[in-house]
């Protein structure tokens, strides 16, 4: 069951895939309809997604965003940022488009579009709305991109969202490690995460606004979290493909 918050950015999601944008959506409002656990629920404020097209002029996604969004009486759209396309050999990193979606000159939520292309996707179903969203593996392979490195006290939710996703779903490692060699990205050492675990936990206890077994504002422990993980990364260290995690076990298993 979905909050009347949670239902209306549904409705939105589903009215800019309706109306034809080349969008695909992400984050956290993507992640509960990917998973099967259902234990550990994180709140979420806003819209992640990725512009798969022609980046188009910002002037021009707003007018069309505002368009969409006329169909919601009393609900516009403000451009907050614009996109920066990444450049490597200038040093210019990528920046997502930001506009906040308004409810009578008060922000409602915001919407972040990236430019970039997309590895994998699939068809999302809430009643009568769809929309194309990142696919499991796809979630994966972003976040364990992220925890790989050291910046990972950064983005604790990652940490939270990838033991909710283990404890759930069976993962065939090879279908990860696709994606990853599709978007060119190549995982660290996760040497941070397993070195330096004060620091990690400290991150994980700052997360907020977590419902674990129908208990709001609680979270598993991060005992369990950290072990539960520590066993997920290993075999990506030594990139063995033919391994499936198996989820009742929480352990891998060879997969021919």
């Amino acid at each position: 069951m979905h909050s009347v918050y949670e239902q209306k950015i549904y409705e939105f999601m589903g009215a800019i895939y309706e109306d034809g944008y080349p969008v695909v959506f992400k984050g956290g409002m993507v992640l509960p309809l990917a998973k099967d656990d259902r234990s550990i629920l994180r709140d979420t404020l806003d819209i992640d997604s990725d512009w798969y097209g022609v980046p188009p002029e910002m002037e021009v996604l707003e007018e069309k965003l505002n368009k969409t969004f006329s169909r919601f009486p009393g609900f516009s759209v403000k451009r907050i940022r614009d996109y920066v396309i990444p450049d490597p050999e200038k040093g210019i990193t990528s920046q997502s488009a930001g506009f906040n979606i308004c409810y009578k000159d008060n922000v409602f939520t915001r919407i972040d579009i990236s430019m970039r292309q997309i590895s994998s996707c699939r068809k999302y179903y809430i009643g009568e709305i769809s929309f194309e969203g990142y696919d499991l593996p796809n979630i994966v392979a972003d976040k364990l991109a992220f925890i790989s490195t050291s910046k990972v006290p950064r983005r604790p939710k990652d940490i939270l969202d990838l033991y909710s996703i283990c404890i759930g779903n069976d993962l065939v490692m090879k279908n990860v490690l696709d994606i990853l060699e599709k978007k060119n990205r190549s995982l660290d050492d996760f040497s941070f995460f397993l070195n330096n675990t004060n620091d990690v936990e400290h991150a994980y206890n700052s997360l907020k606004r977590v419902t674990y077994n129908d208990v709001e504002n609680t979270k598993p422990a991060f005992e369990t979290v950290y072990n539960t993980l520590s066993v997920f990364i290993k075999p990506f260290r030594s990139n063995t493909e033919r391994l499936l995690w198996n989820h009742k076990t929480l352990t891998w298993q060879n997969f021919e």
